[in-house]
């Protein structure tokens, strides 16, 4: 079972079911996460570059089996993908 992690430094946020991750979405002002049941968490960081929402989405689109870990306070590497 595969899973996805989201946090922020060292407050973890969310960590459920990689199934019930719909997509991740890039926003003018930081990153939306959509989940199942219509459930959506907005980050906010008018810091967090362009690059670093482009590589969350994409590797949330490219690796649906992976484990997933999203740090958001981590600029450099702002996504983990464990293969399982």
């Amino acid at each position: 079972m595969a899973t996805v992690t989201i946090k922020k430094g060292s407050m973890d946020l969310i960590k459920t079911d990689r199934s019930h991750l719909i997509e991740v979405n890039p926003s003018h002002d930081g990153i939306v996460f959509m989940f199942k049941n219509n459930v959506h968490l907005y980050c906010t960081d008018q810091y967090l570059p362009i690059s670093s929402k482009e590589l969350m989405r994409n590797t949330s689109n490219n690796f649906p089996l992976a484990n997933l870990i999203f740090d958001i306070a981590n600029y450099s590497k702002p996504v983990v993908a464990e293969i399982t």
